[in-house]
Order: C-alpha cells, then sequence, then structure tokens
C-alpha cells in the first residue's frame, strides 16, 4: 500500500497531513535555486515515492520558451522513459481529457495503465500526468494529493519564472544603463558643440559686420577715384586691382555671415562637374607646379543641390589643405559620382540620393587625434603664418 493510504480518515486531518507532506518534499523547489527541469524532476519523484505510480510525467516551459519534459519511473534502473512516455501521451497533451482520467496502452510494458491529467497553474504547457495499473486508480486520497502536488508546483515554478525573469533584467541592466550614459554624453557633447558654433557665428557675424562696413567706404572711395583719373591709364589698373581686391573681400564677408546664419544660403541645383571644371585653373594656380591635378566625374552625374558660393570655398579649403599636406608635390584627384543612401547612416545624414564630391591626395594624412577634430570651425594644426 502506498505511504499515502497509511494517514488518517478524518478529512480535515487528512488534508493538513498531505500537505504537510507534500510541502516537506517540495522545499528543495521551492526554496533553492532549482530551474525548470529539476522542479519537474522533484514533482514526478514525489508522485512515484507517494503514489506507487508506473509512471509520472511533468511538463513546463522552460528558458526561452523551450517546453521540459521529465517522466519518472520506479525502476531508476531503467533506461530514461520520458520519449516513449511523451509518445503514449501525445494526443492527450494536445488537449487534456475533460473526464481527467483515461485509460492508455502502458508505453513501459504490457496492459493498460489508468492515466490521471492535472494542469498546473502556472502558465501554458504546464501539466502532471500520473499513471497507475491499479483498477481504482486514482482514490480520493491519490487525488487530493495530485491536487496538493500541482498546487506546490505551481509556487515552485512562479518562483522560479521570477527569478529568471529578474536574472535576464540584471543581464541587461548594465548594457542598457552603459547605452543610456552614452546616449545622454552624446547629446551632451552636441549642446556643447551647438553652444561652441553659437558663440563662433555671433563673433563671426559681428566681425563680418564691421568688415563689410569698412570695404564699403573703401569700394565707394575708389570707385569715385576712378572716374577722376579715368584718362591716366597706369592709375586705373591700379585702382582697378585694388577694386577686385576689395570686392573678394566683401565676398568673403558674405561667406562669414552665411556660416554665421546671418544670411541666407541660395542653393539651387548645380551641375558639379560643371563648376570644378569652371575653377579648375584657380585651384592650379592656388597649389603650384608642383602637384598634378586630375578630375574624374561621373558619365551620369545628377544634379545637386548647393549653394555654389559655398561650394566653391569648400573645395577650395580642402585643396589648399591638400597642398600643405605635399610640400614636396604630388597628386591631387577631384572626382565627384551618385550614391545613394537606402537608410539613415547618422544624425545628419539621412537616406536619400547624393552626389558625392571628393578630394584626395598623396600627402601625409591624419591621425586619428586630428581626424576627430578636422570638421571643427578654425581648427588647425598649422604653425602661425601657414594657414
Amino acid at each position: 500500500m502506498p505511504a499515502v493510504d497509511a494517514i488518517g480518515e478524518d478529512p480535515q486531518e487528512l488534508r493538513r497531513s498531505l500537505r504537510d507532506l507534500v510541502a516537506a518534499s517540495m522545499l528543495p523547489a521551492i526554496w533553492r535555486d532549482y530551474d525548470a527541469h529539476q522542479i519537474a524532476e522533484s514533482v514526478t519523484e514525489v508522485l512515484i515515492r507517494m503514489l506507487g505510480l508506473e509512471f509520472a510525467y511533468m511538463s513546463v516551459r522552460g528558458s526561452r520558451d523551450q517546453p521540459v519534459r521529465v517522466a519518472r519511473t520506479s525502476d531508476r534502473t531503467a533506461p530514461d522513459p520520458t520519449a516513449a512516455v511523451r509518445g503514449a501521451l501525445g494526443k492527450w497533451l494536445d488537449r487534456y481529457p475533460p473526464s481527467e482520467v483515461v485509460t492508455i496502452a502502458n508505453p513501459l510494458g504490457a496492459g493498460p495503465v489508468r492515466a490521471v491529467f492535472d494542469p498546473v497553474a502556472a502558465g501554458e504547457d504546464a501539466v502532471i500526468v500520473a499513471a497507475s495499473r491499479a483498477p481504482d486508480f486514482p482514490t480520493a486520497t491519490q487525488r487530493l494529493l495530485l491536487e496538493v502536488t500541482a498546487n506546490q508546483a505551481a509556487i515552485a515554478i512562479r518562483r522560479w519564472q521570477a527569478e529568471h525573469a529578474l536574472q535576464r533584467l540584471n543581464d541587461t541592466l548594465e548594457e542598457r544603463v552603459a547605452t543610456e550614459i552614452k546616449e545622454r554624453i552624446k547629446v551632451e557633447e552636441a549642446f556643447r558643440q551647438a553652444q561652441k558654433m553659437e558663440a563662433v557665428g555671433q563673433l563671426t557675424g559681428g566681425v563680418a559686420h564691421d568688415f563689410n562696413n569698412l570695404l564699403s567706404a573703401v569700394l565707394g572711395d575708389l570707385k569715385l577715384l576712378r572716374k577722376r583719373l579715368a584718362d591716366d591709364g597706369a592709375a586705373r589698373r591700379l585702382i582697378d586691382g585694388a577694386i577686385e581686391g576689395a570686392e573678394r573681400g566683401a565676398s568673403l564677408t558674405q561667406r562669414l555671415l552665411a556660416f554665421a546664419r546671418q544670411q541666407d544660403l541660395h542653393p539651387a541645383a548645380v551641375d558639379a562637374a560643371e563648376l570644378i571644371r569652371g575653377i579648375i585653373e584657380m585651384l592650379r594656380r592656388s597649389i603650384g607646379p608642383l602637384i598634378q591635378v586630375e578630375t574624374a566625374f561621373a558619365a551620369d552625374l545628377w544634379t545637386a543641390h548647393v549653394d555654389a558660393n559655398q561650394l566653391e570655398l569648400a573645395l577650395l579649403n580642402l585643396v589648399v589643405n591638400a597642398r600643405d599636406a605635399m610640400p614636396d608635390g604630388g597628386r591631387l584627384t577631384l572626382s565627384a559620382y551618385n550614391a545613394t543612401i537606402a537608410e539613415a547612416a547618422d544624425d545628419a545624414l539621412g537616406a536619400g540620393d547624393y552626389v558625392c564630391l571628393a578630394v584626395a591626395d598623396t600627402g601625409a594624412g591624419m591621425d586619428d587625434a586630428t581626424l576627430a577634430r578636422a570638421t571643427e570651425p578654425f581648427f588647425t594644426t598649422k604653425g602661425a603664418g601657414k594657414g
């Protein structure tokens, strides 16, 4: 006779004794660091020992939602019966029998067995199955034991699930904190850069306005002087040169104002290849005879939406920097080609169609520290008087 049938017949005493018995047997699964597989092993071991079953089976969701299945028999020397038991119960596990008790073929030997399906209230795919060859299985006492065992199993599973969820949270906490810190540093750096650019823009705008006023006076006087000396060819040529220089200075102030965002840019459809061809001679004069200038433009180059003056200025600055990087001469290549960006590469460049301009030289290049600051306004590694 199984041990449980030796308990007294008083219903209240019976229930209390069974609860204490199962709780004592399940304490390792409840309070220790058991996982889903160990819980299933503990449950089936309790049922085999208490009910004298042919086999006990339990399935429960494990980590990453993978089902854990354990079957156990009283014969510890027998091979693992889980696969055979799972096969025999397959059609019933998809839908628990409404009567809870079914007669099935014994997957471990001859003769049928009576099986009881007891769902565990701890989520999907959690069920206990107890099977016995006894014709009166399960008795009222055995049913009660199954119910109490299922409840204890549910407590153990919920505890394990909570601990597992907490562990997953802890595992990702450091990564999430690092990501948040990185994002905060990025935002703070962008804010500091914006403040720096605002200060530079205000300073540049003020200087450009004052300089423009001075140049306006100079230009006005030069033009009046040119009218008075219209018959003096030599003087007129000198005056024309001075006017041209002053007008270039005025053009520079307009670019400074555009940088300071105090003057509107005028973007339009620009053929980048034609623009470069138009200034190529000026670029050659700027870099000197020791540097060979080459161009490479795509045949089907798109037009670019850009302010032509600003593009010329950017190209001139890059070319002059390339010249300084090749004091002994070298090769400078200006190229333009079409580029399509499917996804935004960063915050400043969104997805779309672009014309890519490249200025490449055979000079010394930049180290990582210099490259990181290369786009900062007014940053330079050149000594005094060299740029």
